[in-house]
């Protein structure tokens, strides 16, 4: 059984269990740790620091310990003409909707590999047979917190180990992340919450302060540019911002949309 703690592509697993024992400390000793450290590009350099920590990271932690060679990886791909993550995403996308119109399809497209997500299913099943045939069994799935994981809001989204049975999931309690990683963990569900509020109110004031508290934006002039060029790309999907005011951080204007 593994306990993965955090957030939606920010979670670290804190736990493992193999029948009913510990193995962390084998597996964070393991040489083997190096190797997956290299295949999610956070590098065997900060090997120590795991071993340190007694946590595994997720793949996604690549972009927050590693963010300027992740920058310069995305520009490298623009240059080729590759696109950004999201236009591969796309393309990638548009082929997989091609073949899923064949009804007679029953097995996994490779092409599903390249998209990410391809155990989303085995999840979403699993979770949903355990509910109607109330069979309890432990998922890790997205859910609002109840304390389960110290140091973020109760009401707030989660990624943990949950017991899932026919009265829906239930978040696992687990213990305080450390330090190292539990500011990082905090500051992204900042940044998270912050966006729903901006969304659901349609203030430019809290999509200002969102971008400002994301740990990969943290600069108000670079929020600002960020905040115009999302609502100006995607105005016709965002009216609640409409005829409101970018704050810009030099000069006196003011951007409205």
């Amino acid at each position: 059984m593994t306990c993965p703690v955090g957030l939606n592509h920010l979670s670290f697993v804190t736990g493992l269990c193999l029948d009913g024992e510990s193995i962390m400390d084998r597996v964070t000793e393991s040489p083997l740790l190096d190797e997956y450290l290299d295949k999610i590009k956070v590098g065997r350099h900060l090997g120590f620091f795991v071993r340190e920590l007694k946590v595994i990271p997720g793949s996604y932690l690549y972009y927050y310990w590693s963010r300027e060679k992740a920058v310069r990886e995305q520009q490298e791909d623009i240059s080729s003409g590759k696109g950004t993550r999201a236009d591969q995403v796309m393309k990638i996308e548009e082929t997989l909707f091609k073949l899923y119109e064949d009804h007679t399809l029953d097995t996994l497209p490779p092409k599903l590999k390249q998209r990410g997500g391809a155990y989303y299913s085995d999840v979403a099943l699993n979770s949903i047979s355990s509910i109607v045939r109330n069979a309890p069994h432990f998922e890790v799935l997205n859910v609002e917190n109840k304390g389960a994981v110290p140091g973020l809001p109760q009401d707030a989204v989660a990624e943990v180990t949950s017991a899932v049975d026919g009265t829906g999931p239930k978040p696992v309690a687990q213990k305080m992340l450390p330090a190292e990683i539990l500011g990082l963990v905090q500051k992204v569900k900042c940044y998270e919450q912050l966006t729903v509020e901006a969304a659901i109110t349609g203030s430019v004031e809290k999509a200002f302060s969102a971008l400002i508290n994301h740990p990969l934006v943290q600069d108000g002039e670079i929020a600002a540019r960020l905040l115009k060029d999302i609502l100006e790309a995607n105005a016709e999907f965002l009216p609640q911002f409409k005829g409101k005011h970018v704050p810009v951080m030099m000069g006196p204007s003011r951007r409205s949309f």
